[in-house]
Parts: C-alpha cells; structure tokens; sequence
C-alpha cells in the first residue's frame, strides 16, 4: 500500500477529516473541516508537505495553495471545487476526488465559502495567508502570531535562559529574532510608558536595566495567550505549577519573563526592540 492509499483509508475511515502521509508514517491529522486543517498543519510542519500525500474532506482553493506551496506529492479530496482543480492541475498535480462542485459552500450551503471567496482572487501565497488570517480572526480561531518576549535580569543572571527558551520552543514557538540588551533606558521607557505615573515606575525602571536581559521575538499559533500561558500569572505565588515563574520568579517584580498582553501590545513593544521587523512587515 502506498502513501496515497494508506492516506484515503484513514480518511475513509471517518476518524479524521484531513491526513498527510508520508513514507507510511502519518505526520499530521486533524478532525476539523475547512482550511484551518492546512493552516495549522502548514505552520506546526513549518510548510513542509515534501514528497507527502494530502486526503481531505474538502478541498477549496486556499487549502489547495496551501498544500501545493508546502511541496504535497498528491492529492485525495472527498470533496473538490472547480478553483482548487484549476490550481492543482496548473501545478503539474492530478487530483483524485469523490466529488466536484464549481465551488466550495459554505456552512449554510447557501452560497460559497468565505475562504474561497478570498482564495479565488489571488494567486499569491503570501496574500492568501493574509486573507485567510483575517478570516480566522473575525471567527475567533487561532492564527500565527509575533510576540514579545523578554527574560529579566534575574533570570539571565541566575542563568536560566537556556531553560527558558526550552520551555516555549517545547509548546510549538519558534524564535524569530533575539538580542541581549544591557540596560537601554529609552527603549525600557518607551516600552513601560503606560506605567510611568504608578508609584512602582521608578524601581520597575531602575531593575530592569540593572542588568543584561534577553529580548525575543516568539512566533507560533495563538502566540500571543499561548506565551502568557507558559510564562504564569506575574505573581510567582500565584502562578500554576510548571510554568516560567513559578519555576523561577521571586516576587511580582522579579518574575523571570515579560510576554505581550495582546496583538496590539506585541505590535507596539515589536516595533521598540525590533524596529526592523516592522518596516519588514510593512
């Protein structure tokens, strides 16, 4: 049995809604319909399908993008609309399919898909990315996101960082960029001005450049509440067992790490450390 047939009997199956096989190993399933499948299987495989096989449910044109720029070998759809057969078949690809349909409908059935709504107007990758992220958001789902990182003075003195950068890279978070910093006042200021009126400004100020730290750039899925999650409440006292500070905080103040509190936080504090990412992005 070959990779594609092992790929449409696991689908046939009915235990799971996307597969992607290769060399008889199964590298990536999935329950959910849809593009969000071939969304996240593209960013936890970091876009690498090479010499693999695809059986889906349903296949529209983004999640045939999706699948053709990670390098997918073949393609097995229950379910294939017109736009994804065209982008397929001008890769040098021949689908296998079940079923085709000018296109793909939506959850209503009562007219197409929004995702393929976006997907038929590009043939950019990097477009369609932007387009089906936009989408996800609007519907509360996980997207790929920046988020800033930093490890404080005391933990980078206490020699912690190694063990740190262990704890978000085992959860699926990628580095991105990364500096040691050694007490740069304007960008620490910049960075808390929402606080500088509190009482706490000055020796928060005063601790974090009183000492080297070491400033990231973390990106995975649902990045920016996923580093929250890992990094604990900023009280060590109150933080859940085998997260960063209780692990290796001491007080509120000195509580190892700093992560983003939103996108627009991430985005702003990105901007401060990394300013070249930003005009990178723009």
């Amino acid at each position: 049995m070959n990779d594609g047939e092992f790929a449409k009997e696991l689908l046939k199956k009915g235990e799971y809604a996307c597969v992607i096989v290769k060399d008889r190993r199964i590298i990536y399933t999935s329950k959910a319909r849809g593009i969000y499948p071939l969304y996240e299987a593209g960013e936890i495989l970091g876009l690498d399908f090479r010499g693999a096989f695809l059986a889906d449910k349903v296949i529209g044109k983004a999640a045939a993008m999706i699948a053709v720029e990670g390098g997918i070998q073949g393609i097995y759809g229950e379910v294939m609309s017109q736009h994804a057969l065209d982008f397929i078949r001008s890769r040098g690809i021949e689908p296998d399919y079940r079923h085709h349909t000018p296109y793909i409908k939506n959850r209503d059935l009562d007219g197409m898909c929004p995702v393929e709504t976006r997907a038929i107007t590009t043939g950019d990758y990097g477009e369609l990315i932007g387009k089906v992220e936009e989408f996800l958001i609007s519907v509360n789902m996980k997207v790929m996101e920046n988020t800033l990182v930093m490890i404080k003075p005391d933990a980078f003195s206490e020699g912690r960082v190694g063990e740190i950068f262990s704890m978000y890279e085992s959860r699926g978070l990628k580095i991105v960029a990364a500096q040691v910093s050694d007490g740069d006042t304007g960008k620490l200021g910049a960075h808390y001005e929402a606080h500088r009126d509190q009482p706490f400004y000055p020796s928060l100020l005063a601790f974090m450049a009183g000492g080297p730290m070491m400033v990231l750039v973390l990106r995975g899925l649902d990045g920016v509440a996923k580093v929250r999650a890992i990094n604990g409440t900023t009280d060590p006292l109150q933080a859940v067992e085998g997260t960063i500070r209780k692990s290796y905080g001491r007080s509120i103040q000195r509580n190892a790490v700093h992560g983003s509190a939103s996108r627009e936080e991430a985005r702003r504090e990105i901007g401060i450390w990394f300013p070249d990412m930003m005009k990178e992005n723009h």
